[in-house]
């Protein structure tokens, strides 16, 4: 017995799947700015705390790499990069809320931060 499916049925459970990964990958990338945000600003508020050289990020990388074998993505280069991020993010962040809230994607090719911020900007 061959079974045969309505089009308009395969085409909404297409539409569920697809919708569903958007917003799983959505939640992904906004958890990875967070993240980068957060570890950024520990690394940068520890290294002029403690008046670190610029060795430092070199030997929390290898630590970090001892603690969490296989951990990608956290190379000295990369911590690097993500200091930087924190850095330029910071004065556009407000304190009680995520990064990744106040982020509102625009048709030019830049940001605007949520109507809850009040330094707003268009054009990074």
């Amino acid at each position: 017995m061959q079974i045969v499916t309505d089009k308009g049925f395969i085409q909404n459970l297409k539409a569920t799947i697809l919708q569903s990964r958007y917003v799983a990958a959505r939640l992904e990338n906004k958890e990875l700015l967070n993240l980068y945000f957060q570890t950024g600003k520990i690394i940068d508020e520890q290294i002029n705390e403690n008046e670190w050289g610029a060795k430092i990020i070199d030997k929390i990388s290898n630590d970090l790499q001892c603690e969490l074998p296989g951990l990608r993505g956290f190379s000295t280069r990369n911590l690097r990069k993500i200091r930087v991020f924190y850095n330029e993010w910071k004065p556009f962040i407000q304190i009680s809320s995520l990064a990744t809230n106040q982020l509102l994607p625009t048709d030019k090719h830049g940001f605007i931060i949520g109507t809850s911020v009040k330094n707003q900007f268009v054009e990074l």
